[in-house]
C-alpha cells in the first residue's frame, strides 16, 4: 500500500525594502539558483530601489523574477544552452561576472519570448501595448540588477507596433449606423453580401460625384472667360 506523503515547497526567502507596502519573494528561485544567489539579488534591488516608489519597484522585481525563471527552466531542459550555462554560472559560483557574449543570446531569447505574439511562456497578454510594457519593466530591472554586480548592461531590444486610434470605417457601415442600411431578417452570410455589395455602390456614387464635381470645377474658368470675352 502507497501512502501519499505531503510534498515540501521550496524554503521561503522574502525581502523588505523601506518604505514599499510589499514583500519580495525570491522562493521560486532558490531551489535552481541557491541561497547565495538570492542574497546577492537582494543587496542589488534593495540598494536599487530604495528611492523609487514600491508600486514601480514591484512591477519592475516581478519581471525580472520571471526572467531568471524562464532562464532557469530553459537551462534545465537544455543544459548546453546558453541559458544552462548561466544557470550553472549564477548558481555554482554565485558573483562571478558574467561573459556579455554568454549573455546576449540570453537577452535575445528573452526579448523574442516577449515579443512572439502566442508565446505565453513570460506573459500571457496578446496585446501588443502590454508586451512592449512588460519589455520596458524588464530592461528597468536588468538595469538595477547590473547596478548591483550581477549581470551585464545589455538592454533587450526590439518592440511591438501598437494602433493608437481604430481603423476607419467602411461606408456601408456608417450608412447602417445612421438607418440608411438594413440587414434585417438577413442570414450571417446574406448580410456579409450585402455590405460588400452597399459598400461598391457607395463607393461608385462616390466616385461619380468627385468626377460630376472635378469637370464642373475644370469647364467653370472657360465659361467665365466667355463671359469676359
Amino acid at each position: 500500500m502507497v501512502v501519499d506523503e505531503p510534498r515540501i515547497g521550496p524554503e521561503e526567502f522574502k525581502f523588505t525594502v523601506a518604505g514599499h507596502k510589499h514583500a519580495y519573494y525570491l522562493t521560486t528561485l532558490r531551489p535552481y539558483y541557491g541561497e547565495a544567489f538570492c542574497c546577492h539579488f537582494r543587496d542589488a534591488w534593495t540598494k536599487a530601489s530604495g528611492l523609487i516608489r514600491g508600486t514601480t519597484a514591484i512591477k519592475y522585481f516581478q519581471s525580472a523574477r520571471t526572467a531568471f525563471e524562464l532562464i532557469a527552466y530553459n537551462g534545465t531542459a537544455k543544459p548546453r544552452s546558453p541559458e544552462g550555462y548561466i544557470l550553472r554560472l549564477l548558481r555554482d559560483k554565485p558573483g562571478s561576472q558574467i561573459d556579455e557574449k554568454r549573455w546576449h543570446p540570453v537577452a535575445i531569447n528573452l526579448s523574442r519570448a516577449i515579443l512572439t505574439i502566442g508565446d505565453n511562456s513570460f506573459i500571457e497578454s496578446e496585446n501588443p501595448t502590454s508586451r512592449n510594457k512588460k519589455l520596458e519593466a524588464l530592461n528597468a530591472g536588468f538595469k538595477w540588477l547590473h547596478q548591483g554586480g550581477m549581470i551585464p548592461d545589455i538592454p533587450l531590444e526590439g518592440r511591438l507596433e501598437t494602433r493608437n486610434h481604430d481603423s476607419s470605417k467602411c461606408l456601408a457601415t456608417l450608412a447602417f449606423e445612421n438607418a440608411r442600411f438594413g440587414i434585417a431578417g438577413l442570414s450571417a452570410n446574406d448580410a456579409y453580401q450585402a455590405f460588400l455589395t452597399m459598400n461598391v455602390d457607395m463607393l461608385e456614387e462616390v466616385r461619380r460625384c468627385l468626377c460630376a464635381d472635378l469637370m464642373d470645377n475644370c469647364n467653370r474658368p472657360i465659361a467665365t472667360a466667355a463671359i469676359l470675352l
